[in-house]
């Protein structure tokens, strides 16, 4: 209806300042009320039932037959009991207050944000905790997947649940988790230029169908600390002899970058299969001019770590299981004496 200027003066700095002022006309009851062009205006309020303690009396029958029907009366609900102490009665819905305005809005969506993320973080940690469950207590994939253990943790808490995953997410997980192991160990060991001796072990399934064979890296790390990890672990199939052995260490040595750091020094049983892959890497190595077979001198293993060419002899290099040697040394005793 009609816009003015006024002068004003602020309360703690006397600075003089302008603001507009509108006079706006409800066609609806027909009186006028007061705002401004950046601030929310009386007649806002007085249009709002929800936030206006006296909003307008003729908001569902107009004066202006046009506007009829644009404001809809509220539909009466029925009222359910609320537990004593309930600070808002029916003035809570879904965790926002009926009287919030547009900051209290804005607060709510961003508290409403951060429970997401801390939703997602929770299923995260979730996640990691039962992988490390099924793994130190050498439990199947499908545990976490029990319908009873589900419910447990729904029963404590819903988001959680989210976190246990199916069987074959287990098994993907497991394999980054290990990835993610085997590159810490092999940056340690190449960061320090550690030499180191592998452990050696195969065996075949009761069928003969399958044969297991698994290299292990150990070493002494620089605060003199004895370490070992697994460095590749090969299921074949059918049964294999040291050929099938010797390709495969040599392959995970330099697949992974420590080839030059090994020592040539390799622990394993007194099986023939083993003595027959320490051969072949001798042989081969030699003939691929990868050995030196002329380093005689005390101090063949610092040249190791350095020349970038490891040395293997199987009469040096090559340590039995005592275990082993010693129940052949003994089936060779009983044979000699008859038994």
């Amino acid at each position: 209806v009609k816009t003015t200027t006024q002068n004003r003066h602020r309360n703690k700095t006397g600075a003089q300042y302008t603001v507009i002022v509108e006079k706006w006309e409800c066609r609806l009851c027909g009186n006028h009320y007061t705002g401004h062009p950046t601030n929310r205006s009386n007649l806002s309020l007085h249009l709002n039932p929800k936030t206006s303690k006296s909003p307008c009396k003729r908001l569902y029958n107009p004066l202006d037959k046009s506007l009829l029907g644009v404001f809809k009366p509220p539909v009466k609900k029925v009222e359910q009991a609320q537990p004593a102490g309930a600070p808002f009665g029916d003035n809570i819905k879904d965790g926002t207050s009926s009287f919030a305005g547009l900051g209290q809005r804005s607060l709510d969506s961003w508290v409403n944000g951060q429970r997401h993320r801390a939703h997602e973080v929770q299923a995260s940690v979730v996640r990691q905790k039962a992988l490390l469950w099924v793994i130190m207590d050498a439990l199947p994939f499908t545990a976490p997947s029990s319908p009873w253990l589900r419910a447990l943790i729904t029963a404590a808490s819903p988001v959680a649940v989210q976190g246990l995953m199916s069987a074959r997410t287990i098994v993907t997980d497991l394999e980054r988790f290990c990835d993610s192991l085997l590159d810490q160990a092999l940056n340690a060991i190449k960061r320090s230029r550690t030499p180191f001796a592998i452990l050696q072990d195969a065996w075949s399934s009761p069928s003969q169908r399958h044969t297991f064979v698994a290299f292990v890296v150990t070493y002494l790390d620089s605060e003199w600390k004895y370490c070992q990890f697994v460095l590749d672990f090969a299921v074949l199939r059918g049964r294999h002899g040291g050929a099938t052995f010797a390709a495969h260490l040599v392959k995970a040595l330099k697949r992974h970058g420590i080839y030059d750091l090994w020592t040539g020094i390799l622990v394993v049983d007194a099986a023939s299969s083993n003595g027959r892959m320490s051969s072949i890497i001798e042989q081969e190595s030699a003939v691929d001019k990868v050995l030196d077979e002329e380093l005689d001198e005390p101090e063949e293993f610092q040249e190791n770590s350095s020349s970038g060419q490891p040395v293997h002899r199987q009469a040096d290099h090559v340590i039995y299981c005592f275990n082993h040697a010693l129940n052949r040394a003994m089936q060779d005793l009983y044979r000699v004496l008859g038994v």
